[in-house]
């Protein structure tokens, strides 16, 4: 049997005992490793086939990770086994690993449409809406629906939603609100109606109200008691018949209320001293919201209920619109794979079959789970149905730390299956993993001192239930804890102070664990001075960065802005987006002032504005700047960049999109500009990712710039979740990142930042919730009651995962924490403003008995408690001191400024040239010789090639490797080029990292391995030949473009380098080889070879030969080359102008595919 090594009992319990099964696992409990041991033994102990075991998780991350995990656990048994048949039976479980189904959801509801489409009535081949064409998808099914509505005489509706939104863009914008939200939120609202939801919301809250009066006079007790006692019982008697609109009997009730509460809803003072801050705050909410119901205007809810079912009349024939678009184009959207999934396994003969073939199903990280993934599962593991043979489920999370709401993420959906589970199995199958293996005692002891009195004890709703954390680390590996309150008069000080801090620790005054060291004994050195990499600066908002950014530059303490959502919104990318929108319009002055101010050019404000006050009042912007560049007295960068421009534009809208950005990028100081910028690293590989986003649009058929742009505006409004590119590093500096990018890391040393602020939702007219559904929250500016409770719904989970988000923060910290906000100080009277009670720092004052209205300016707080090892343990009574700092001397750093980026060379000389005949590339050129057909359809007619488009069906559904352009070759490609870029040439796991996470890859076990091998096996072959140096100057995907008679030729070859030779241009060829020989691939690569000898030649005229090479990645790798010198150029140049004036004269034919 197999015997998982080193495991808890409770860890054990998680990996042995039958299910199904439901985890909790508290952060850095060893949830993963308790999934992989789990996973294992099923397939050593059960016998189980791998293909009958189904993982998933939330992220295409996550499940890359899983299944490198269990690889790597595999590999580790086959090395220390010694038994023949277990020696057997573990290569036999390695090799077949590579069909293991490990997913997110997503894609495991995509391959069950794929494997079912006729079940499923979805087509057989069938593609994903980007975040772009859903939007323009939801806008054209609205003005359908619109536009029938006008013209079936449902004028006088239409006008009355116009009326309560305001206008018709605002109504048009709450219409794509709806119908991007979950549909079940949609289809429920109907029934009830909603005054009888809102009834039900507003009766359920009042009786919680009386309840609690009864209990707050029983407690108070003598004369309060009685004094209040027949109020009480008039108010319990008109809630007994029945809370109405309007009804005179409610005075009872609005009596009761003024009695135990002022007119906010908070308690009154008498009544408030005997209830602790948790019941105050929620009895406040009631009483808001009895009170909601008894100032209610029933005129504004009667057009408020009006108009939502108007609304969500016109939403569902919206739907059925798009719905019909989606199945005709073979293309849905994320939320619909899970849907028509989970419509599939309402079909009996489905469902059985794959009951037949599943044996396990483990999910991971299931407090991030919505509604419809749990009904998923529980269409494949009916738990109450015992007469069915089903698979065994086991679930492991940590609800405590649900912190994608905003993605669609239920907490709830956690309990709602722990109590499924215990119902069918028992409260054995319920385990609980409380044990940190993370965290330092004085750590876990803060944490439980504040989470005890932020989270309640009991879950319920969306409110948690808090479980005490315990630790394992032993006081050996635990250096004093420095546990701190940063606090400054505001955010710049702030900042400032925590820079200073930084300095000061990182000077051999703070030690932290160092786990390389096997022993745990500080005489053997396991622990060491802390460095810049331990540190972790965590923000709830990004934009709260931007101070700590600004006080470390100051200080001189090197650091990097981890990557985060909003992709479409970063600075960079809005900055290519502008040059774009002036390539297609000069006259557009926004997008030329943008340009000329980014790094492109560089402007500054003065030179603006220099250029806005010269040459005529009606000119455009690009006029002006056209005229003051021009002038005898131009200033020389303003001239300088005209000039660029000049020579750039007239080309610019025939180039593809990704060969006018690099053209672009290396012919101003773009690379010098942002280089030094902290985020140089980030910037570069996002506008990278930007430019792999511009070739996938180029491979969609022809699509021109100006669709180029409109799709970069769509994603910009609505891919907020659009992650920025991963930069993988291990440099000494400090990491700044939100505390959502920071779930699942943890790190020596903890910075939490921003600790003093409050979250500010944006008041909308459309409110959805699923208690109340879709609600009209204002009517003409006035707010509706349903849109109060809404919001006062949506409120509650808000805070609640605030709470979770702080516990997320807080858990991140290894060995030390230190929490920084902004507290002003006493004014001359002794006055402080109050610290909101709802922030991080509000939570953690009181949870430390800190009252800054008196007690700022005191320099430490003791924390007392008892951490235990194990839940069954007897408690250690911790006691420590958290430091309260308000200042600190500035501490010089022997880091200096942060290191640099190194610069790319500038090619600034231009081949001069007048556009006017065509622009072709070697790879048009390579396939006019070798598919004139496939040319044809491509170039003239704007479709994919018929073997293009058989092959990419297959790759998606088969994920092949081997297909040109496909996901293993563009990994290899990436990994080379960031290799070779930066000659790194040991960095090849890194490399692959990066590359695979840009590819937002899932990283199958054997995708990785063979980038890895090939990769590897690459660069041995080039290092062998002599070709890499150890600091080669190369370009990597560097444009060249050049005139050829009256047409223009260009290229973008993978690799421009420069050898003791002179300078070479290197391809790779990662797809797999045939029987040919080198002479036939060189024949078969003839011209291209050739086009990228000619423009090497235009580019270095001083060289007087050129070698290209074309390397094949694939083992054994191999090269073929040609090196032509200027006579035999001449004659390459003739036979490619032959070529091109084959393709010029299918110019003149018009496009038929007879």
């Amino acid at each position: 049997r197999y015997t998982p090594p080193q495991l808890t009992t409770a860890q054990r319990r998680a990996v042995t005992e039958p299910g199904p099964l439901i985890v909790s696992a508290s952060a850095g409990s060893g949830k993963t490793r308790v999934l992989v041991e789990r996973y294992v033994r099923v397939l050593l102990d059960g016998g189980v086939d791998v293909r009958r075991v189904v993982a998933m998780t939330f992220t295409r991350k996550a499940a890359a990770e899983m299944l490198e995990r269990v690889a790597t656990r595999l590999d580790r048994l086959f090395a220390e086994a010694k038994n023949p048949d277990e020696l057997l039976q573990l290569r036999s479980l390695r090799e077949r690993l590579v069909s293991a189904s490990i997913s997110t959801f997503h894609s495991y509801c995509s391959s069950l449409l794929r494997r079912f489409p006729i079940e499923a009535k979805v087509p057989p081949v069938f593609g994903e809406l980007s975040a772009a064409d859903r939007l323009q998808l939801r806008r054209r099914a609205i003005r359908v629906i619109v536009e029938q509505w006008l013209s079936n005489h449902r004028r006088n509706e239409l006008a009355e939603l116009i009326r309560v939104f305001g206008s018709y863009q605002a109504l048009e914008r709450s219409l794509e609100r709806v119908l991007s939200s979950p549909s079940h939120l949609i289809s429920n609202y109907s029934v009830p109606s909603l005054q009888d939801q809102l009834h039900s919301v507003i009766g359920r809250q009042a009786k919680q109200l009386a309840n609690f009066w009864q209990e707050l006079l029983g407690r108070a007790g003598g004369d309060a008691a009685a004094e209040c006692a027949d109020v009480l019982a008039s108010a319990q008697q008109v809630l007994r018949a029945g809370f109405a609109f309007g009804s005179d009997s409610n005075d009872a009730l609005r009596q009761a209320l003024e009695t135990f509460h002022t007119k906010d809803g908070a308690l009154r003072a008498k009544w408030k001293r005997i209830v602790d801050e948790r019941e105050a705050r929620t009895a406040k909410q009631w009483a808001e919201t009895v009170r909601l119901a008894l100032d209610a205007d029933l005129e504004t809810e009667q057009r408020a209920e009006t108009a939502a079912t108007i609304l969500v009349e016109l939403t569902c024939a919206a739907l059925e619109v798009m719905d019909a678009e989606k199945t005709d184009l073979a293309a849905f959207e994320p939320d619909d794979l899970q849907r028509r999934a989970l419509a599939l396994l309402d079909n009996d003969s489905v469902r059985s079959r794959l009951r037949w073939e599943i044996e396990h199903i483990l999910v991971d990280e299931f407090q991030d789970t919505d509604p419809i993934e749990y009904d998923l599962l529980q269409r494949l593991v009916p738990l109450h149905d015992h007469t069915t043979d089903a698979p065994e489920l086991f679930i492991v999370g940590d609800p405590k730390q649900s912190i994608y709401g905003f993605r669609g993420a239920d907490v709830r959906v956690f309990e709602r299956a722990r109590a499924d589970i215990v119902a069918a199995a028992g409260a054995g199958h319920d385990i609980h993993l409380q044990t940190s293996f993370r965290m330092t005692p004085e750590l876990v002891a803060l944490v439980n001192a504040v989470m005890l009195k932020a989270m309640p004890e009991r879950t319920s709703g969306y409110e948690v239930g808090y479980e005490e954390l315990c630790t394992a680390r032993a006081i050996e590996t635990c250096p004093p804890s420095a546990l701190a309150l940063l606090v400054g008069r505001d955010a710049s000080a702030t900042a400032t102070l925590v820079a200073r801090h930084i300095a000061h620790i990182t000077s051999d005054a703070l030690e932290v664990w160092d786990e390389s060291f096997p022993v745990p004994e500080r005489q053997n050195g396991g622990f060491r001075s802390a460095q810049y990499r331990d540190i972790a600066i965590l923000a709830r908002k990004g934009s709260t960065l931007a101070a700590y950014v600004q006080a470390l530059r100051a200080a001189g303490i090197p650091f990097r802005v981890e990557s985060g959502r909003g992709f479409y919104q970063t600075q960079e990318v809005l900055d290519v987006l502008s040059f774009l929108r002036l390539v297609h319009n000069r006259h557009d002055d926004v997008a030329v002032a943008t340009f000329l101010r980014s790094p492109f050019i560089g402007l500054s404000d003065s030179e603006l504005v220099q250029i806005a006050t010269h040459g005529r009042q009606q000119a455009s912007l690009f006029e002006r700047f056209a005229t003051l560049a021009q002038s005898t007295d131009a200033p020389p960068r303003i001239a300088a960049a005209y000039s660029m421009l000049e020579q750039l534009l007239p080309i610019a809208t025939r180039l593809p999109p990704t060969m006018l950005v690099r053209m672009l990028l290396r012919r101003t100081q773009w690379y010098q500009n942002v280089s030094s910028s902290p985020r140089a690293e980030q910037i570069i590989a996002n506008v990278e990712k930007l430019l792999e986003a511009a070739r996938q649009f180029e491979q969609q058929g022809f699509r021109n710039l100006l669709d180029f742009v409109e799709e970069l505006d769509s994603l910009r409004l609505v891919a907020d979740t659009e992650s920025e590119a991963a930069v993988i590093s291990d440099d000494n500096v400090v990491t700044l990142m939100t505390i959502h990018a920071a779930k699942g890391l943890e790190f020596p040393i903890v910075y939490l930042v921003g600790a003093d602020q409050l979250t500010s939702g944006r008041p909308e007219t459309l409110a959805i919730t699923e208690e109340l559904g879709v609600t009209i929250a204002s009517v003409e500016g006035k707010e509706t009651l349903g849109g109060k409770l809404a919001r006062q719904i949506l409120r509650q989970r808000e805070h609640a995962e605030e709470r979770r988000l702080l516990y997320v923060a807080l858990t991140r910290a290894k060995d030390h924490l230190f929490i920084a906000g902004t507290v002003e100080p006493p004014d001359s009277d002794g006055t402080t403003r109050s610290l909101p009670s709802e922030s991080f720092l509000g939570i953690v004052s009181q949870a430390l008995g800190i009252e800054w209205e008196s007690d700022y300016g005191v320099r430490s707080v003791p924390l007392q408690g008892s951490v235990r090892a194990f839940p069954e343990d007897h408690p250690r009574q911790i006691e420590s001191t958290i430091e309260i700092i308000y200042d600190l001397p500035e501490v010089s750093t022997s880091a200096g400024t942060p290191q640099q980026q190194p610069t790319v060379p500038v090619m600034t000389d231009v081949v001069g040239g007048t556009i006017c005949g065509e622009i072709v590339s070697a790879s048009q050129l390579l396939l006019f010789e070798h598919s004139p057909k496939d040319y044809y359809r491509i170039y003239r007619c704007g479709l994919p090639s018929q073997e293009d488009q058989w092959q990419r069906a297959v790759a998606r559904l088969e994920r092949e490797d081997d297909v040109v352009g496909t996901l293993a070759g563009q990994i290899i490609h990436r990994a080379l080029e960031y290799i070779v870029a930066r000659a790194e040439l040991h960095a090849v796991d890194a490399a692959i990292e990066r590359a695979l996470v840009d590819y937002r890859s899932s990283a199958h076990y054997t995708l990785r391995q063979r980038a890895a091998q090939d990769v590897r096996a690459t660069l041995t072959f080039l290092e062998r030949n002599g070709l890499l140096s150890s600091s080669p100057c190369a370009f990597i995907e560097q444009p060249i473009i050049m005139p050829l008679g009256e047409h223009f030729l260009y290229g973008v070859p993978d690799v421009l380098i420069e050898t003791p030779t002179g300078w070479e241009i290197w391809d790779w060829k990662t797809n797999r080889r045939d029987e040919r020989s080198a002479d036939d691939w060189l024949a078969y690569y003839r011209t291209q070879l050739e086009v990228y000898a000619l423009l090497a030649a235009s580019a270095f005229p001083w060289q007087e030969q050129f070698t290209v090479r074309i390397i094949l990645t694939r083992p054994p790798v191999a090269m073929v080359h040609r090196t032509l010198n200027r006579t035999e150029l001449d004659a390459a140049r003739a036979r490619i102008t032959s070529l091109v004036e084959g393709i010029v004269r299918t110019a003149a034919e018009p496009c038929s595919l007879r």
